[in-house]
């Protein structure tokens, strides 16, 4: 695809891909399409500095902006081809929630230990092995709201 303003660097030199979608986080982690796709075939892919790819943003993009009748595929692809950075809110905050495992349960039972990349296995088993305590969860005071 040849950008149609020749200012605007090619989707496919860049590694962020054609679309991002930036969430509040203080770590400055965000979610990114990426024009290396083969990178989702291989097991190990910690290739960033934490931002994660996404691999078909373009379904994550039209379910988030909820209005297929502005925001469907056809129309995402145009702003894009239109070379313009665009920011695009949601109607609506969406509570984003990120996980790591470095251990999966595959669906015949088997155990699949994945590499520890950020090195967080060890605090994580130091607080399993800890004692249990339940803390119970502050209640807002009603006169102070």
């Amino acid at each position: 695809m040849q950008d149609k303003n020749p200012d605007v660097r090619s989707w496919a030199a860049n590694a962020l891909g054609e679309i991002k979608f930036i969430f509040p986080n203080k770590h400055f982690i965000y979610l990114h399409d990426t024009p290396a796709k083969s990178l989702f075939d291989r097991t190990d892919r910690a290739f960033s500095s934490g931002c994660i790819r996404v691999e078909k943003p373009f379904d994550l993009a039209e379910l988030l902006l909820e209005d297929p009748d502005k925001w469907n595929r056809e129309e995402i692809k145009k702003v894009i081809e239109s070379g313009e950075t665009r920011k695009i809110f949601l109607p609506a905050p969406v509570p984003v929630l990120l996980l790591y495992w470095t251990v999966q349960i595959g669906p015949n039972g088997e155990v699949h230990f994945k590499k520890d990349v950020y090195n967080r296995d060890e605090a994580v088993l130091e607080g399993l092995n800890r004692e249990f305590s339940f803390r119970k969860r502050p209640t807002a005071n009603r006169s102070t709201l």
